[in-house]
């Protein structure tokens, strides 16, 4: 899709998106799971709901604006590079699960009812996590919560909380990374 203006997509069941380049806002709401699999490209925001899970394959940049995912019953995963001002992750079973989800990213939430998020920023200039919180209940195979930085910004973490895992299990183990600066926890 080459559009002038804002992209608005709605399906009740699942959604796959290919390449999509827009001048305005692009919304994405589904009932079921949505695949980005081609470039997504806004001058705009990019906001995407889906009630299962969320999947970028592929290359999603709104350069200076928001890149909100929501994923309201699954997971938000995938091999792709989210390139915003602002990132906003929200998902009920974990963010980056099986691989790493790739942010270039200046303000960056992450958010999960339970699960794992696993999280990769490249950036040289200063990133701010405002909030990066799950809850382990179950074994997540490795450390509940981990953000990586690379790229020489500093990172400052506002909220990082695993509260609510399982105390007994070690199931709410967070790792914090910069390769090439500083880390900030403020709260």
């Amino acid at each position: 899709i080459l559009k002038a203006g804002n992209v608005t997509l709605n399906d009740i069941d699942s959604l796959a998106i290919g390449q999509i380049v827009a001048s305005g806002n692009l919304a994405v709401t589904a009932n079921g799971s949505v695949t980005s699999g081609g470039s997504v490209t806004t001058s705009g925001d990019v906001t995407i709901t889906a009630a299962s899970t969320i999947t970028v394959s592929n290359a999603m940049t709104a350069s200076g604006s928001t890149v909100t995912l929501d994923s309201t019953g699954g997971v938000v995963v995938g091999g792709g590079t989210i390139t915003a001002g602002i990132v906003d992750l929200t998902a009920a079973t974990g963010i980056g699960t099986t691989t790493a989800l790739s942010l270039a990213a200046a303000s960056i939430s992450a958010d999960s009812t339970a699960g794992k998020i696993n999280l990769a920023n490249a950036l040289a200039t200063a990133v701010t996590v405002e909030s990066l919180t799950s809850k382990g209940l179950s074994d997540p195979s490795g450390p509940l919560l981990t953000f990586s930085q690379s790229g020489g910004g500093t990172v400052t973490f506002n909220n990082v909380s695993s509260v609510g895992s399982d105390p007994g299990s070690g199931w709410g183990v967070i790792t914090l990374v910069n390769a090439g600066g500083g880390i900030t926890i403020a709260n």
